[in-house]
């Protein structure tokens, strides 16, 4: 069983019975206790579940998480999602990358492109290569360590000024059920919404582990993106499901 349906299963039975013990998970998921145990960290630290004594708990609410730590979570996922959503900028466009780990793998796919680059995010700046050829405008406001970007009134102020081309933005979490997409951050999330507002086109970049979350800011809905880039998950329009060597884009 790989590790990303070992993880499913995880988390389908903590959900199920709120309390699972590791012996308990070895035992129906005939894994040794290192993997089970790397597992529920990794788990943890997406905020999916909450680790215990002897095994794990439900966490139907997102916690948030500082950047630095989600960096190297769901790397190849995150990569081919980005190889996809890349293909679709235009040269010469106004270009909104938002902040966050996923969208930060965009950078290597712009780097030849003649483009003004616009982002509120100091850790996408510090992956952008020496040779990017374009021009870029890192948006201002008061700085949130944490989060790796800025946020606050300075920086909606900025934001007004602009008028993107095409925008591509992350999430904390995404509900099918009810079509909302939400963050942690009610900061975040009237930022988030006009960044929808002053774009011609927006996509939503966001792997599979997004599904199912819930917190407690919904600042869009599903219908509200061109295209949702994701590396698994349902098979209707607005999702394209990217996966490494392939591109289905569903009808």
């Amino acid at each position: 069983m790989i590790t990303k349906e070992r993880q499913t299963r995880i988390l389908e039975m903590v959900r199920n019975q709120s309390f699972v013990s590791v012996k308990e998970l070895m035992d129906q998921l005939h894994a040794s206790r290192s993997s089970i145990v790397r597992d529920l960290i990794e788990l943890e630290q997406q905020g999916l579940l909450v680790r215990e004594r002897g095994g794990a708990s439900a966490n139907r609410v997102y916690q948030e998480i500082a950047t630095e730590k989600k960096a190297h979570i769901h790397v190849k996922e995150k990569q081919c999602i980005c190889t996809q959503a890349a293909k679709t900028i235009k040269e010469n466009q106004c270009i909104y990358i938002d902040s966050g780990t996923t969208t930060s793998y965009m950078v290597e796919h712009i780097a030849d492109k003649d483009i003004l680059l616009v982002t509120s995010s100091t850790y996408l700046i510090h992956q952008l290569p020496l040779t990017f050829h374009g021009q870029v405008f890192l948006l201002g406001g008061q700085y949130d360590r944490r989060l790796d970007t800025a946020l606050g009134s300075t920086t909606l102020e900025m934001v007004s000024h602009f008028h993107f081309d095409h925008a591509f933005l992350s999430a904390n979490g995404i509900d099918l059920k009810t079509q909302e997409i939400y963050t942690a951050n009610t900061e975040l999330a009237t930022f988030k919404k006009a960044i929808l507002k002053q774009s011609t086109q927006c996509d939503l970049l966001a792997d599979a582990s997004k599904f199912e979350v819930k917190t407690h800011c919904t600042w869009a809905y599903i219908d509200d993106f061109d295209t949702i880039f994701v590396d698994n998950g349902p098979k209707y329009k607005p999702f394209t499901i990217c996966q490494k060597g392939n591109n289905y884009e569903n009808k």
